[in-house]
């Protein structure tokens, strides 16, 4: 059955080689998906390693105001590569630190409960919504604002 569902989606090319997909057993859905991830989307070492070097290359964030998007991208690429840095919190911690804006590391600072990736992720996102509600406040004073002039 979920060899089918895949077949109704892949290309032609890919259709023609369905059997060896499907490791020479016809029918077998599962191990045609595997055979597709490996094949399409990697799993061998060197595309692990790869995505761990990236995580530690990652981007420095300019600004606070492009920190939300920024930790997106970065939760993106820690899910996917980052199962082996959840056994070494501390260097999870540096790592992530050091993708952050400069005035966010100052602010980490004086904050005495954030002590590991986790209560440092949880203050980014808080810090960054509390940035959004203000700049969508001042947005709704200034068109109130705008339609009180326009009525006068």
């Amino acid at each position: 059955m979920l060899e089918n569902f895949l077949c109704s989606w892949i290309s032609d090319k890919l259709y023609k080689k369905r059997k060896n997909l499907c490791g020479g057993e016809p029918g077998n859905g599962f191990e045609m998906w595997r055979r597709m991830r490996v094949d399409y989307k990697g799993g061998g070492v060197a595309v692990r390693l790869a995505g761990v070097g990236a995580l530690n290359t990652f981007p420095k964030c300019d600004s606070v105001s492009n920190l939300g998007p920024h930790l997106d991208a970065w939760e993106d690429l820690y899910d996917e590569f980052g199962a082996e840095l959840a056994d070494a919190p501390d260097q999870l911690y540096v790592i992530f630190k050091r993708i952050l804006p400069t005035s966010i590391i100052t602010e980490l600072l004086d904050r005495i409960e954030v002590t590991d990736y986790q209560t440092a992720l949880a203050y980014c996102r808080r810090r960054t919504d509390f940035k959004k509600e203000q700049e969508l406040q001042a947005y709704a004073q200034k068109k109130k604002w705008e339609k009180h002039v326009c009525m006068l």
